[in-house]
């Protein structure tokens, strides 16, 4: 059966406050480009190159599918391809008369998001590999942790984590300059599933690591559709027989400082814009719903 949407652990991910921001900047959009064009049969060249753009990318999105999903032979795929490639490419040459005279505005605009996305890609994907290769497993923790102690302090801590595998470094940060533990150490990792709802029994996973049952992984899947919301989730961990008191709870969360190394394998012209692009980024403590007033975040500083 699909989750029932109007249940309060399957609220839609894009709340009124998105929506909203997106309007505006809209609206805004509009504006500038009524005020810059002056007229719509001005804005005719631009419209031209922005709809012949849009049939080239999705004749290619359409042979990614056929060929990904439907499973197409190749010859008859390739020939789908040009077939549709050809008249768009025709289009698209009938309209290049037009660039100088406004249809060089798609182009722009289009030029940036893709600049701006790749950058985000290529950077989470440069940060996904240093998080690995620093990686420490729970049972590594524990062998380090039997051979230097730190002190215990009561509670329930909770530690963010973007993997679903190995210690996050939140962790290890803290354990390496405040030498303390709590009784109850839970990493939490939030995954979102390519389907838009998750079924209540599928919501939590629950993992306990070492002798001392004190360490635990937990995993909280979303479908793509639905509100990541921390606090509702955890309620479900109680069915599941982990209890967590979240009045008392302590979540820690990373806070990721960046820095280049001089060959590094981004390029220096991106790496301003990554940086921009990750401080500007929303927050982790609002996006899942987290208690303000229970969050400590820990400066971490990643040289890439």
């Amino acid at each position: 059966m699909p989750a029932d949407e109007h249940s309060p652990y399957f609220r839609r991910r894009n709340g009124p406050s998105i929506r909203a921001t997106i309007n505006w900047l809209l609206m805004v959009s509009v504006f500038i480009l009524v005020l810059s064009f002056k007229s719509s049969s001005a804005l005719a060249s631009a419209y031209g190159i922005a709809v012949t753009g849009t049939m080239i990318v999705d004749t290619i999105l359409a042979f990614i599918v056929i060929q990904g999903l439907w499973q197409w032979n190749k010859p008859t795929s390739i020939l789908f391809l040009s077939t549709f490639l050809i008249i768009d490419l025709l289009f698209l040459s009938s309209n290049s008369l037009k660039i100088p005279h406004g249809g060089w505005l798609p182009l722009v605009v289009g030029t940036v998001l893709f600049l701006v996305m790749t950058t985000w890609i290529k950077g989470k994907q440069l940060l996904a590999r240093y998080l690995d290769e620093r990686r420490v497993l729970f049972e590594d923790l524990e062998e380090r942790l039997r051979d230097r102690p730190p002190a215990t302090v009561p509670g329930t801590a909770i530690y963010m984590a973007r993997n679903v595998h190995g210690v996050p470094q939140v962790l290890l940060h803290n354990l390496e300059h405040n030498h303390v533990i709590h009784e109850k150490v839970i990493v939490l990792t939030i995954v979102t599933r390519e389907e838009p709802y998750v079924e209540e029994a599928q919501r939590v996973k629950i993992r306990s690591f070492g002798d001392s049952g004190n360490f635990y992984r937990v995993k909280l899947y979303f479908g793509f559709q639905e509100e990541q919301d921390v606090r509702r989730a955890l309620q479900l961990c109680c069915h599941e027989g982990l209890d967590i008191n979240q009045k008392t709870v302590s979540f820690f969360i990373g806070s990721e400082r960046l820095s280049f190394r001089r060959k590094s394998p981004m390029p220096k012209w991106r790496r301003s814009l990554f940086s921009f692009l990750t401080h500007n980024s929303s927050s982790a403590i609002e996006y899942f719903k987290i208690p303000v007033e229970r969050v400590i975040e820990l400066g971490i500083r990643i040289e890439l």
